[in-house]
């Protein structure tokens, strides 16, 4: 588990490195690293720590292959999709992200480039709305088979059974889940075990809370928002409304930002309106995100210290 960590902060240096330079790249590991919630989420054996790298790896190669589209950015954005598909049911999270960014690219003056297709530059909407096809598409076919790979190909949650599982119980309230758990064992679209595992987890999503002194029937929506406020140290959430404040006096927000904002706008928000109020590490994936792009904003400072470094320069000329 504590590789897993290591292995996280090396794409949150890496990634803030390559579109900031060394300095965002050195602040960002730095948030990174010294943040309890991570320290203290890290040593545990959950899926929570393993969802955020893959969840944050694979949105650094989305990003790759969203502005240049080769066979190695396609390759490790499908591999870290399907990993995230095996991992944690909250994978779905990542789909509207993707799209959102994916939108945010296709309408930018930014052009793309596929070594795949041609090595020409590509500035029309439709031909940049084809790629960002592809590679949505590559990536959810890997996750379809990865997610029957985990399974062993077998559509039986139980070896040798004659009887399906059966799984009426959980689907009574929603009528959508019915219709998709009789279309499943109709057709044998994915393995009984996984589908029962994700309607199993929605129906125990829904259960009761405590907050501020209140117990909450079906959650709350202030529940993340405290939990946020309450455990994140003090002198980072200080910085990261300066962050804030520097973003909104600039006036303009780059694209890099919005790569950076938009995965902890959809996770919060995601989080915010469910009703599984059992913890911050379910809101764990925005941290690194976030880290990266409150580094994006104290480039500034370091370059009273360190000077321009290459990657502001890259930043800059090309208007990341």
């Amino acid at each position: 588990m504590l590789s897993l960590g290591v292995i996280l902060g090396v794409f949150v240096f890496w990634w803030a490195r390559e579109l900031f330079g060394l300095s965002a790249g050195v602040a960002a590991l730095a948030i990174y690293c010294l943040e309890p919630n991570f320290i203290a989420h890290s040593s545990i054996i959950h899926t929570d720590v393993p969802f955020t790298l893959v969840l944050f790896t694979g949105s650094y190669f989305y990003w790759r292959a969203a502005q240049r589209l080769t066979w190695g950015n396609l390759f490790w954005t499908s591999l870290f999709f399907a990993l995230s598909a095996v991992v944690k049911f909250s994978f779905l999270v990542i789909l509207p992200v993707w799209i959102l960014v994916g939108i945010l690219q296709v309408f930018s003056a930014r052009p793309h480039q596929s070594q795949i297709t041609s090595p020409e530059m590509t500035y029309k909407p439709g031909q940049k709305t084809a790629l960002q096809l592809v590679i949505l598409g590559t990536a959810l076919i890997a996750a379809y088979l990865s997610i029957w790979a985990a399974y062993g190909f077998r559509f039986d949650a139980f070896g040798g059974a004659i009887d399906q599982l059966r799984i009426g119980r959980l689907v009574t309230r929603e009528s959508w889940l019915s219709v998709l758990a009789i279309l499943n064992a109709k057709y044998f679209i994915l393995p009984e075990a996984w589908l029962y595992g994700l309607l199993d987890a929605i129906r125990a999503s829904d259960r009761e809370s405590y907050l501020l002194g209140q117990i909450y029937l079906h959650g709350s929506w202030l529940y993340f928002p405290v939990a946020f406020a309450v455990k994140t140290p003090l002198p980072t959430l200080v910085a990261l409304m300066v962050a804030i404040i520097l973003m909104i006096r600039s006036r303009s927000l780059l694209l890099a930002d919005l790569f950076l904002l938009t995965p902890v706008i959809i996770c919060f928000a995601v989080a915010a309106c469910s009703n599984l109020n059992i913890g911050l590490r379910h809101i764990l994936p925005i941290y690194p995100f976030w880290s990266s792009g409150l580094a994006a904003r104290s480039r500034r400072f370091g370059r009273f210290a360190t000077g321009p470094q290459d990657g502001e320069c890259r930043y800059l000329e090309y208007g990341y």
